[in-house]
């Protein structure tokens, strides 16, 4: 039988305080896939502090993961997308965790994939830093046919484990080096954008698939288990991207980065090097497998 979750982690030799908390978040990310109802996962008038329509879905695993991380030793102060500051809990802790307990929410009630993401920082990040400085893990739960979770860090790259009903266990490595066996696939959130349609042929040229979701979370792991690329640039509409860098660009690009991948903004630069101006704040992003990296990463910065 493949191993579980807690004997992976600890054949990792992954550090105890760290370990401690992507057990906690298996936990707490069971709970959430066992309470989950269609009906919950309607938007409805509330908005949080982004100004997101939610539903109550969003608000009950923003409370589940809340309580969850409060109450874990290791961890000093955690974020949510739901929330309008820093949350701090254990004055003994030294882990910082942003997440979005529910990622998404546009797709959820058409019974699509969604989950959660979470990111792990070995100290609270600081206003005009680096988004990235700190940064130790990052993680993902998919709450879909199947219930799965995910994690990356530098030391051991990304690993996925799926719920057999009692426990998680391991399935394996996702690395854009030695696991692609599939044909890519490119997921574009502005496919008829004149300014990246030079992006769009590149991928179509090189033999993508063209599978958009429209849940960042699910899109990310597409492009983790079959390679190619995710792109959700800036627009008119949305002059400064749409998608939360502590939230959903910062966590999810360090494991596209520990998979071998890159994850840019359109300057070209790295997410994880992005200056915090705003807990909030928005950034365009893409994620693309190393064997495609020049040539989208070229297409994809706006000068």
């Amino acid at each position: 039988m493949a191993q579980t979750l807690k004997e992976h982690l600890k054949e990792l030799n992954v550090e105890k305080g760290l370990a401690s908390i992507l057990l906690d978040i298996a936990a707490v990310e069971k709970r959430i896939y066992d309470s989950i109802d269609l009906r919950n996962m309607v938007k409805k008038g509330s908005t949080n502090t982004s100004g997101d329509t939610q539903s109550s879905l969003d608000t009950q695993s923003e409370k589940m993961i809340a309580q969850m991380l409060d109450q874990n030793e290791h961890v000093c102060s955690h974020l949510s997308e739901e929330c309008e500051a820093l949350r701090t809990c254990k004055a003994s802790g030294t882990y910082f965790v942003s997440y979005d307990p529910y990622d998404g929410g546009t797709v959820g009630d058409a019974n699509i994939t969604v989950g959660s993401i979470f990111g792990v920082w070995n100290q609270p990040p600081v206003m005009g830093e680096a988004a990235g400085k700190g940064i130790v893990c990052g993680a993902y739960a998919l709450w879909g046919a199947r219930l799965s979770l995910t994690f990356a860090t530098r030391e051991h790259g990304a690993h996925t484990y799926e719920h057999d009903g009692s426990e998680f266990h391991y399935r394996g490595p996702l690395d854009f080096g030695t696991t692609i066996k599939q044909r890519p696939i490119f997921a574009p959130s502005e496919p008829t954008s004149s300014t990246f349609q030079g992006l769009f042929n590149y991928c179509v040229k090189a033999g993508m698939r063209l599978r958009y979701v429209g849940a960042m979370v699910t899109d990310a792991h597409h492009v983790l288990m079959r390679g190619g690329c995710f792109w959700f640039p800036s627009s008119e509409k949305r002059p400064g991207g749409h998608l939360r860098l502590m939230y959903e660009c910062v966590p999810l690009g360090f494991m596209i980065i520990a998979a071998g991948g890159s994850a840019i903004t359109e300057t070209g630069a790295s997410v994880l090097d992005t200056v915090i101006t705003d807990w909030h704040q928005k950034v365009p992003i893409m994620f693309v497998s190393p064997v495609f990296a020049k040539e989208a990463c070229e297409l994809f910065k706006v000068s």
